[in-house]
């Protein structure tokens, strides 16, 4: 769908969305060494308890769209 605002701090899709003419806003690091994606992502892949890694409402919305499963099903095999 479209959108008009694109939230990230990741330099390739911050350059890619300003490439396109999308405004971009970086969020702040929020207790970074406690919030790790690439922990909270593995510990999901891998069936861990990641749910203490993230405030409440990010459990919620990660329920709500089944994050899990959905990151499951992007780390898959294609074959």
């Amino acid at each position: 769908p479209p959108f008009g605002v694109v939230y990230s701090n990741n330099p390739l899709i911050v350059r890619l969305f300003e490439e396109e003419g999308a405004e971009i806003r970086r969020s702040p690091m929020y207790e970074r060494d406690r919030f790790s994606g690439s922990e909270i992502r593995r510990r999901m892949l891998e069936g861990g308890d990641w749910r203490p890694l993230v405030p409440e409402p990010v459990e919620d919305v990660v329920d709500e769209v089944e994050g899990v499963e959905r990151l499951r099903d992007l780390d898959s095999d294609d074959q």
